[in-house]
C-alpha cells in the first residue's frame, strides 16, 4: 500500500468557525509518488455530542451519539487507479439552518465537528485524513429577554445587639456579552452608607446541565471573577468574558450551558452573606433585522450612526463604519442579508437601500448566499440527506 505523499482537507475561507446557513468550502488535496489502486475518494461531514459517565477515564466511560453524519463521493471509479500525480477534489457544503449546538470541551462533555477524507481501496484498508471545525450556533446578542433592565435584590437582617437591615441591589440592562466582550453591573447597599459590608465577590459561572443521565445533573465552574475589598468607592462594575469560552448550549440532546453572574456581599460578624444571582446569556451575534432596534439602541454602536445627522459624514463611511464595527463582535464577516437589514436603517426607498446594499457588500471579505436553498447539506452541488439522530 502506497502512502501518499500528501492527502489533507484545506478550507478557501481562512477560518474554521462556522455557522448554521453558511457556506463550507475548500479542498481535498491528494499527491501520489507512483500509481495506487482506488475505487472513491469519500467526504463525511460529522457531528457528535457526548457526556463523560467517568471524567477520570474519558476514552472509555463516555455516552455518546452523532449529531448528524453526511457523505458524499467525491470520486469514484469501480477498478480505478489514481496516477502518480496531484489531485485537488473541490468541495462546498451548504450548512443547513438549523440550529445545532456549539462545539464544546470540558471535562464533562463535548459538541464536536469535522470533515473526514477517506481514499477507499478494493478490499484493502484505506488512507484517510481528518480536520476538526468549529460550529457555532446562532444566538441573537439582542434577544429581548436579555437585554430588558431588570432588577435583583436581596436583604437580611444581621446583628445581636444592634440589629440592622441590609439590601443589596442589582440593576443591569444588557445581561448578554460575546466572547471577549463584558457585563456591566450596578450595585448599590441601603442603607447607603452601611459599614457593615466586608468584602464583594462577583462571578461569571458556567453551568453545565447533563442531561443523558437518569437524573439531570449540574456543574458550576467560574470562568471569571472580581473581589472588592471595599465599597465606599464602586463604581460601575465590568464583569470580564473570557474569550474562549462557549456561547450558552440549549439545542443539544445530552447537555446544556448556560450562564449566570453571582454576588456575593460579606457582612462583618455574620457568616451569612447576602446573595443575588443574575441569568446571563452569551450570544454569537448573528444579527437579524427584528434585532436591528435593539441594535441602535445599544450605546456601543451608536458613535456612527449619530454621526448620519452630520452632513460633513459620508453616508458611505457610516455604513463601512457599521461593517467594521458588526464584523468583529459577530466572529463572522458581513453576509448579504445583514447587508440588506442595515441598508435599511435610514431609508425605506428600495432603490436606496438597493444603493447601500452594495456598499456594504463590498466591504465584505466573504460573500454567502442570501438565503440556504433547503435544511439540510448541499455538497458538490448534490443534495445529501443528513442521518440526524436526534
Amino acid at each position: 500500500m502506497v502512502k501518499p505523499e500528501l492527502f489533507n482537507i484545506v478550507f478557501d475561507q481562512d477560518q474554521t468557525e462556522f455557522y448554521a446557513g453558511q457556506v463550507i468550502s475548500g479542498t481535498v488535496n491528494l499527491k501520489f509518488s507512483r500509481p495506487e489502486r482506488a475505487k472513491a475518494i469519500i467526504l463525511v461531514f460529522q457531528g457528535q455530542e457526548g457526556i463523560f459517565l467517568d471524567p477520570t477515564d474519558p476514552k472509555h466511560n463516555v455516552l455518546e451519539h452523532d449529531i448528524f453524519k453526511v457523505k458524499a463521493t467525491l470520486w469514484e471509479h469501480p477498478c480505478g487507479y489514481l496516477s502518480a500525480t496531484s489531485y485537488a477534489f473541490p468541495f462546498e457544503i451548504q450548512l443547513g439552518d438549523y440550529n445545532y449546538p456549539s462545539s464544546l470541551e470540558s471535562l464533562n462533555g463535548f459538541i464536536r465537528y469535522k470533515l473526514k477524507a477517506t481514499i477507499e481501496r478494493p478490499a484493502k484498508f484505506g488512507h484517510t485524513t481528518t480536520v476538526p471545525m468549529t460550529l457555532l450556533s446562532s444566538i441573537p446578542k439582542f434577544h429581548p429577554d436579555f437585554t430588558e433592565p431588570q432588577t435583583y435584590t436581596n436583604e437580611n437582617t444581621y446583628g445581636v445587639m444592634t440589629r440592622e437591615t441590609i439590601k443589596l441591589i442589582t440593576d443591569t440592562t444588557f445581561r448578554t456579552a460575546c466572547p471577549g466582550g463584558d457585563i456591566c453591573l450596578d450595585l448599590a447597599f441601603a442603607p447607603v452608607n452601611t459599614k457593615s459590608i466586608t468584602g464583594l465577590d462577583i462571578k461569571l459561572m458556567q453551568v453545565i446541565t447533563l442531561l443523558g443521565l437518569e437524573k439531570e445533573t449540574q456543574i458550576c465552574n467560574p470562568v471569571s471573577q472580581i473581589q472588592f475589598n471595599s465599597i465606599e468607592e464602586l463604581d460601575l462594575i465590568r464583569v470580564q468574558v473570557p474569550e474562549e469560552i462557549s456561547p450558552s448550549i440549549f439545542t443539544s440532546k445530552v447537555l446544556r450551558v448556560t450562564y449566570k453572574i453571582t454576588v456575593n456581599a460579606s457582612v462583618a460578624w455574620s457568616r451569612v452573606p447576602l446573595f443575588v444571582e443574575i441569568p446571563i446569556q452569551i450570544s454569537t451575534l448573528n444579527v437579524t433585522l427584528d434585532e436591528i432596534p435593539h441594535l441602535l439602541s445599544v450605546g456601543e454602536y451608536l458613535d456612527p450612526l449619530l454621526l448620519a445627522g452630520d452632513t460633513n459624514y459620508d453616508e458611505v463611511e457610516i455604513l463601512e463604519d457599521i461593517s467594521d464595527i458588526l464584523a468583529p463582535r459577530s466572529r463572522l464577516s458581513l453576509t448579504p442579508s445583514l447587508c440588506s437589514d442595515l441598508s435599511s436603517v435610514f431609508t425605506n426607498d428600495s432603490d436606496e437601500m438597493d444603493r447601500r446594499r452594495t456598499i456594504l457588500m463590498s466591504h465584505s471579505s466573504v460573500k454567502l448566499p442570501d438565503v440556504p436553498s433547503k435544511s439540510g447539506y448541499r455538497v458538490n452541488n448534490t443534495q445529501l440527506q443528513s442521518s440526524l439522530c436526534l
